[in-house]
């Protein structure tokens, strides 16, 4: 294998550990709304929890670039109907250009009702509403 593709496989796999399980704030998140084949991308203002992704989605090489991808579940947004959703993480390609992901690592506390990670900022259900 080319060292620049293990170098750069190694970045990703390196920024994916970081986020893995954080929350963040982005602009795009990508997904289907339709039964179709074809994925759409929504923009606007979006909490989204990194997953687990799968070594494919991380070390998705696209004509000479790595173009890696991070599943993600929507906590909240403009839409929060998209399913199988993902977000693009920092794409390097072999001539040494590099296009940084674009998102904000937002910090999270406990739901006092469930246990689960909200944002700071979002406001925390009641146990009435069932958090």
């Amino acid at each position: 294998m080319d060292w620049r593709k293990e170098a750069a496989e190694k970045l990703v796999h390196e920024e994916y550990g970081r986020l893995a399980g954080k929350v963040l704030r982005v602009r795009c998140v990508h997904g289907y709304i339709k039964e179709t084949d074809d994925s759409d991308d929504f923009y606007g203002d979006f909490l989204v929890h990194v997953d687990s992704t799968d070594n494919d989605s991380l070390e998705h090489w696209n004509d000479g670039c790595l173009d890696p991808y991070y599943d993600v579940s929507v906590l909240s947004g403009p839409r929060t109907d998209i399913r199988s959703t993902w977000i693009d993480g920092t794409s390097y390609s072999l001539d040494g250009k590099v296009q940084s992901m674009t998102a904000e690592e937002v910090q999270t506390v406990a739901c006092p009702h469930c246990g689960k990670p909200v944002a700071a900022l979002q406001e925390i259900p009641t146990a009435k509403e069932g958090a």
